[in-house]
């Protein structure tokens, strides 16, 4: 039986939590924090490269950047800054299910509480091995979080939508 896995993971970010939503609807956010673990090519156009409620997008998902795991579809369930709360559905060659719910909730002064919530289903019965890749995943997203958000201290990074 593959039974369906569950993983929630939170992180303080240097960030106001306006910073860290404006960055967490762009595409480009994603592309950063996955690499190089995983690069995210997308397939379809995403008008303006943000992510919004009812917006759907195939992406071609390869490991290291280098060996393809097929084809990864993301469709926005919902996206609402107020509420702080992104969730989608997502699933591909390996994951028959993957509903994934980001929050973003202010967290003092200068800080934001990052939570990402995963509920997930591999196939084949490879919930186990999709889950225990997906905690190591979503840690290193949330270093990348971190050097994201120091890098752009620095550097200036891009505050356009």
């Amino acid at each position: 039986m593959n039974r369906t896995s569950r993983l929630q993971l939170k992180k303080t970010l240097p960030a106001s939590a306006d910073r860290v939503w404006e960055l967490v609807v762009k595409l480009e956010t994603l592309q950063y924090i996955a690499r190089p673990l995983l690069a995210f090519k997308p397939l379809d156009f995403l008008p303006g490269g943000v992510f919004r409620a009812g917006a759907c997008c195939r992406f071609s998902l390869r490991f290291l950047g280098l060996f393809p795991l097929g084809i990864h579809r993301i469709l926005i369930l919902s996206c609402n800054k107020q509420e702080g709360l992104i969730r989608s559905f997502e699933y591909g060659s390996l994951t028959r299910q993957w509903i994934h719910t980001i929050r973003v909730q202010p967290a003092g002064e200068g800080q934001t509480l990052y939570i990402d919530e995963l509920d997930m289903e591999g196939i084949c019965g490879m919930t186990r091995l999709v889950a225990a890749f997906s905690r190591l995943f979503y840690r290193h997203r949330q270093r990348r979080w971190i050097v994201l958000l120091r890098k752009g201290k620095k550097n200036g990074l891009s505050r356009k939508p």
